[in-house]
């Protein structure tokens, strides 16, 4: 709340230089047991502790803040903790090899958010209050188990095969508190009225089912063909609740109120794949698959019909469910090895045709962040890679690739409401990307290993939006260097590293479009931000060990 005065902006950016800290705690625990000759197992634990002090955004084209600098009235730190607990069983049963994955994760979080330009834009009269400002508490809680079994075949045979079931279990439950400190006082409310403006609590559960598998034949000692097949099910249930304590006939009770919405699907995608090795050195290979990513349903409030006049922050029938994408895919490629192996190089290109793309949008009511479907896309390009020892210490790799991504037909409203064309190049991918890395690796005596590396990766410009409609930009592609050098033993590693080498500026994304850069009242609107890449940063890591 000492933030609110809006004469002391300047000394509240100056703080938020130091605001963008993180402090992570990492640890994983592994145990492997050769319970029998033919059966083993391995289990994992991980465990991460997470505090990140603000987003790594700034607002200078909004606030002129500076390139490193936010201009939010709140900081926003956030915490987050995860655990992982993994357990891969392997049997082998002569004729083929039993493998079962089981994982279980549990993820939670919690922070905050500045949300006070998010109520200015909607010009409900907040703006009327000189020292408006809003924020929220973010808890978030993730439960996710999944299981597969896989049994591959072994054996010398012509014929090779593999078949397997998998399950996966999600729930999430999340809630979103809006706080506005001293507005119930402004609109002349009693002085104990509480400051929750909003509540939004979410409860989902995803269940996925599938059998899956694949096979195998060798025509000839060079060519073999493959075919597999995937059959699936989803079930992704949503039950959204919402209230507006201070519009309630009674300011500041929590009257809960929402719906829930729920949607399934189930499928059957097919894949073939073919290749002919020319010599031990020279392998070339055809692969035609089909791709599926599962719909789901948007999170918010259903509006009501009609709209109550006021504040609205709602999805619309049509903004609820998203639908399913789908894809045909076709990659024809090619893997060599030359100058006795110590030179590596594979290339490919290939062709995606895709159906109802999801895409990022707004909903019509309270610019709710949603997923939505557009028409069909087509996605083609190339990508090359290759590695070469070039000494027995020294090692040079490099790859490319190029990708071409655009609708292939007409998408009425697709960028929040805005319509999209054929041949409007789509949002979020760059079209080229590449990347070098020199490693020097020398054992210095019995002891000792040094290792020193150089990394350098490039991208080109990506679009904001789809086509560039409805105030989409071009974001300018960038190249960063790293460099580093260490000393290890059976024992300790010790390594000197420095990331982004020439404190390269660049922006990597945004939040809106530039229209949000307005007026609201005496207000200069702040919704609009952009995020960039970390500048120079330089370290020293220290690994140890242990012999339990």
């Amino acid at each position: 709340p000492d933030f609110a005065d809006p004469a002391d902006v300047q000394a509240n950016l100056r703080r938020r230089k130091d605001a963008d800290t993180e402090q992570t705690l990492y640890g994983r625990l592994g145990l492997f047991w050769q319970v029998t000759e033919a059966l083993e197992a391995n289990l994992t634990y991980y465990y991460q502790d997470q505090e990140v002090g603000a987003r790594t955004v700034n607002h200078d084209k909004a606030f002129a803040t500076g390139t490193y600098v936010s201009g939010h009235r709140f900081l926003e730190p956030s915490e987050q903790k995860n655990q992982l607990l993994a357990l891969e069983l392997g049997w082998d049963l002569g004729f083929a090899r039993l493998v079962s994955a089981t994982g279980y994760s549990d993820y939670k979080s919690n922070g905050q958010r500045d949300q006070t330009d998010l109520l200015l834009d909607f010009e409900y009269g907040y703006e009327d209050f000189p020292s408006f400002v809003a924020y929220t508490r973010e808890d978030r809680e993730e439960e996710t188990f999944n299981q597969e079994l896989r049994l591959v075949s072994q054996g010398d045979g012509r014929w090779s095969w593999i078949a397997g079931a998998f399950y996966n279990h999600f729930t999430l439950d999340s809630s979103s508190a809006e706080f506005v400190p001293g507005y119930p006082e402004f609109i002349g409310l009693p002085a104990d009225t509480p400051t929750l403006e909003y509540l939004e609590l979410n409860d989902e559960t995803l269940e996925e089912k599938a059998l899956f598998g694949e096979l195998g034949y060798l025509i000839t000692d060079r060519w073999q063909v493959t075919v597999g097949a995937r059959w699936f099910e989803f079930d992704d249930d949503l039950e959204t609740q919402f209230a507006l304590p201070l519009i309630e006939p009674v300011p500041g009770e929590v009257n809960l109120s929402g719906n829930r919405n729920r949607t399934s699907d189930d499928d059957v995608i097919f894949k073939f794949n073919t290749s002919y090795r020319f010599t031990d050195d020279l392998m070339t290979y055809l692969t035609i698959s089909e791709g599926y990513r599962q719909g789901g349903v948007n999170s918010g409030p259903a509006c009501q019909n009609p709209l109550p006049p006021g504040q609205n922050v709602c999805l619309l029938p049509d903004e609820v469910l998203i639908s399913p994408d789908t894809t045909v895919n076709y990659e024809l490629g090619l893997r060599s090895t030359w100058l006795d192996g110590a030179l590596l190089v594979n290339a490919s290109i290939y062709y995606i045709d895709w159906e109802d793309i999801q895409v990022q949008g707004t909903s019509v009511n309270g610019s709710v962040a949603i997923t939505v479907n557009g028409s069909s896309a087509e996605s083609k390009g190339l990508e090359l890679s290759s590695q070469w020892q070039v000494t027995d210490s020294f090692r040079l790799a490099a790859s490319y690739s190029y990708n071409d991504a655009q609708l292939t037909s007409f998408a009425p409203g697709l960028v929040d409401g805005y319509d999209a064309f054929d041949g409007d190049r789509l949002s979020g991918t760059p079209e080229h990307q590449g990347n070098l890395a020199l490693i020097y690796d020398r054992e210095l005596n019995d002891r000792w290993n040094l290792e020193a590396d150089y990394s350098m990766t490039a991208v080109s410009d990506v679009y904001t939006k789809v086509g560039l409609r409805n105030n989409g930009e071009v974001l300018g592609g960038f190249a960063l260097h790293n460099v580093a050098v260490g000393l290890s033993s059976d024992r300790w590693m010790v390594r000197l590293y420095a990331d982004n080498v020439f404190d390269k500026y660049a922006v990597t994304s945004v939040r809106t479009d530039r229209s949000f850069i307005r007026p609201v009242g005496d207000f200069d609107l702040r919704r609009y931000f952009q995020g960039m890449v970390r500048p120079r940063s330089v370290g020293l890591e220290l690994r140890y060990k242990f012999d339990l």
